[in-house]
């Protein structure tokens, strides 16, 4: 090590540059030698603990991240408090909010992850966080189920962007020419079998996501386009697998899995068309483990769940006269009341289905259906 100081001193001296010692750090990261003092053109370089470098902080100890990972959780707190306390003023707050979120927090908090191999707990605090802004932002409760959370919003779980990116940088290092630095490391970790941290998270996702379209030739762009819609198809893949499970997703499952469409706009109509579509709609029923009656307060005829909202309740039967709506077919309940809530029409045109659904769910509410 002093060898390459004073190297690099040296190198210094012949191209007439300065170093800058007030950012100059020695740091021991592993071995069982003591680490003398480094000199640098006559000056020492200062020990230290923790280093930052590229925005990554890196300690001493066993987990090496750990400052970093300290600073990201710090950072995913303050960013999701930002992102919730702006959308309490703004029009149109579930668009607004999912742009701040995607277009500056996430990428702030995500800094790195092509390389970095953090704790899988910091994960699921991100996810958790990013639960909450996109609740605050589509007006839903605890009650939603997260996958119909993220199909509604739009927005991938912190998984998957980690399968993504580093499945892509995974693909930049094969393709990338061999005097690059990164290409040598990545060679020389291969021909020695060296079972990294980051070696073994690829095979992990590799392994989940699959490999098997992996095929010699192509271009980088091709094989990082490809990495990144698969691991995006088996991420969409495990949240309708878990949806099944989910008897609040009834409806919601049954047809295309979400995404982000703009039919949200933040009133109090667009909230209750966003919690009926994924099964949190504050019914009698929904909420019998309050202890309350589970009795429609309308109509007092029935148990208050959804579909006796949207097709049977009789005190808003001229309401559903009013808006067209059809007969209740028997056998066909479930595929009415996605028609009515708009599942699997949100390319329409027109979207009257939208302005439909929300001034009705809206006099539900006015008339005393569900709990408050």
């Amino acid at each position: 090590m002093k060898d390459l100081v004073d190297e690099t001193g040296r190198f210094g001296e012949e191209k007439d540059m300065e170093f800058s010692m007030g950012k100059t750090r020695s740091v021991k990261f592993a071995g069982e030698m003591e680490m003398i003092g480094l000199m640098l053109r006559g000056q020492e370089i200062e020990k230290a603990e923790v280093y930052e470098y590229l925005g990554v902080k890196m300690g001493v100890w066993e987990d090496y991240l750990q400052s970093h990972e300290d600073k990201v959780r710090s950072r995913t707190k303050k960013l999701a408090g930002m992102v919730k306390a702006a959308g309490k003023g703004i029009l149109c707050r579930p668009e607004m909010m999912r742009m701040m979120w995607k277009g500056a927090a996430v990428p702030a908090i995500t800094y790195g992850q092509e390389v970095l191999c953090m704790n899988k707990d910091l994960r699921g605090e991100m996810d958790k966080a990013q639960r909450e802004v996109g609740l605050r932002a589509l007006g839903g409760t605890q009650l939603t189920a997260q996958e119909g959370l993220e199909g509604e919003w739009g927005c991938s779980n912190f998984e998957v962007r980690e399968a993504r990116a580093k499945l892509g940088f995974e693909g930049r290092l094969r393709f990338m020419g061999t005097d690059r630095w990164a290409k040598k490391v990545y060679m020389y970790v291969g021909v020695q079998c060296r079972n990294t941290r980051w070696e073994k998270k690829v095979r992990k996702i590799g392994e989940w996501k699959g490999i098997e379209n992996r095929t010699p030739g192509g271009t980088v762009e091709q094989w990082v386009s490809r990495e990144r819609k698969e691991a995006e198809q088996r991420g969409l893949g495990d949240r309708i697998g878990k949806a099944q499970g989910k008897s609040s997703l009834k409806y919601y499952r049954e047809g295309e899995f979400g995404g982000w469409s703009g039919i949200y706009d933040g009133t109090f109509g667009s909230d209750l068309l966003f919690r009926a579509r994924v099964g949190a709609l504050e019914t009698r029923r929904r909420m019998r483990w309050l202890g309350g009656t589970t009795e429609c307060g309308i109509c007092g005829e029935g148990v208050e769940d959804l579909e006796h909202v949207m097709l049977k309740c009789e005190g808003l039967k001229e309401e559903r006269q009013r808006l067209q709506w059809e007969n209740m077919v028997e056998e066909e309940e479930v595929n009415i009341v996605r028609h009515r809530l708009g599942l699997g029409r949100e390319d329409e045109k027109d979207r009257k289905w939208r302005e439909d659904a929300m001034t009705y769910l809206k006099i539900w509410k006015k008339l005393g259906g569900g709990v408050t």
